[in-house]
């Protein structure tokens, strides 16, 4: 898990500082029926966010690796809903990012999408085996 996110992290970044260089609807994450699980229209929207921070990055061939860092982190994702204590505004952090990405921001963007992996990383590290 920490090697998946340290390379989604520097490649990331870089493709997220790309975008920017070059170049919404609330939906509840958990399932409502049972809140350990994910909705999968959120998780659909979510992929799409996350695609369109790259989006505008002109490298084809890191925007394919980038989507399969992203479906491998699946199963992370899906496993801190089942684990997760305490608030944390996932759409909050999204839109932080969003904004600073559409402002041109390319430190506030990429900082920000870091936190928004780590902290993911850093709540799973205390429930996953060594």
């Amino acid at each position: 898990m920490d090697d998946l996110v340290r390379t989604r992290l520097l490649l990331e970044t870089w493709m997220l500082t790309r975008s920017i260089e070059i170049g919404t609807e609330r939906l509840a994450r958990k399932d409502d029926q049972d809140p350990r699980l994910m909705n999968e229209e959120w998780n659909i929207r979510h992929a799409a966010f996350h695609s369109a921070l790259m989006g505008g990055c002109d490298s084809v061939i890191q925007q394919q690796f980038c989507r399969q860092l992203y479906d491998r982190a699946d199963r992370y994702r899906r496993l801190s809903l089942a684990v997760e204590q305490g608030p944390r505004d996932i759409d909050r952090e999204h839109e932080a990012i969003a904004k600073a990405a559409l402002d041109r921001d390319v430190a506030r963007a990429t900082g920000l999408l870091s936190e928004h992996y780590e902290r993911t990383a850093a709540f799973l590290r205390q429930h996953l085996p060594d």
